[in-house]
């Protein structure tokens, strides 16, 4: 019985690295990054996760878990749980929107009246059909820019 537990396993395992050379390695980066609902309160900061799929077949972003630090502070960290299809041979877009108060972006209003921008970076990790894909982003958030668009 041991003996047939062991076959089992070996196969499975076999199997599983099998598929990972079947299946070609996604690139995952930032496409581009968006303020909407500007408030006196604050924002929400919408990035667009890029998941470009080489393979010829459909795979699935079972999951994406990420962390952003504005202005050399972690604000926040989260997840996206829901998987997502992504398109086979070419690139799937997947909004990440992060809700974002200006007190806790700026020390203080003064920090606000004089930069009006802040940098940002975001990393992540992409769960893709059994492959851990990291990404990484700096920018910057330019306050007036947004506000303009909602005048």
């Amino acid at each position: 019985k041991s003996l047939t537990v062991w076959i089992l396993a070996l196969l499975l395992t076999h199997c599983a690295s099998t598929l990972k050379e079947i299946v070609q390695k996604p690139e995952v980066e930032i496409d581009h990054v968006t303020v909407n609902q500007v408030s006196a309160e604050g924002a929400t900061v919408v990035f667009a996760v890029k998941v470009d799929n080489p393979n010829s077949f459909a795979l699935n972003l079972n999951g994406l878990m990420y962390e952003l630090t504005v202005g050399g502070k972690k604000l926040t960290s989260g997840q996206l749980p829901e998987g997502v299809k992504l398109a086979a041979s070419g690139p799937s877009i997947v909004d990440i929107p992060v809700a974002l108060k200006f007190s806790e972006v700026f020390n203080s209003l003064s920090d606000l009246i004089k930069s009006r921008k802040s940098p940002f970076q975001l990393d992540g990790t992409a769960q893709v059909s059994g492959f851990h894909l990291p990404f990484h982003y700096k920018g910057e958030i330019d306050f007036d820019k947004s506000i303009e668009k909602f005048r």
